[in-house]
């Protein structure tokens, strides 16, 4: 399940492992999930996906509606993200795909 990170809220302790679903703070989502065209089947998936739309958003790769719904327009989005970042325009978010969103 998604989450979030806040860098600065322990300054002596690192968290570099955070627990799946701890609300960490509100400065950066951590994206955890696999997610590719029709993965909008769990309320985890759903939220994860929003987020995900967001941050497309925010990065002018796309107009999305934040809707959850992983759909054609999503998937174009995650090409750009991953044609931006010179990964391999699959439309998925795998393991490499969430690292770089999660810079």
């Amino acid at each position: 399940i998604g989450k979030y990170r806040d860098s600065g809220r322990h300054p002596n302790k690192e968290n570099t492992n955070p627990v799946q679903g701890e609300v960490l703070g509100s400065e950066k989502f951590v994206f955890t999930m696999f997610l590719k065209v029709g993965s909008h089947n769990t309320v985890s998936k759903v939220n994860e996906i929003k987020e995900l739309q967001k941050f497309l958003n925010a990065k002018n790769l796309g107009t999305l509606v934040m809707d959850g719904k992983f759909g054609p327009m999503t998937k174009n989005s995650v090409v750009k993200f991953q044609l931006a970042k010179g990964l391999i325009e699959d439309g998925q978010v795998g393991p490499l795909t969430r690292k770089y969103l999660n810079e």
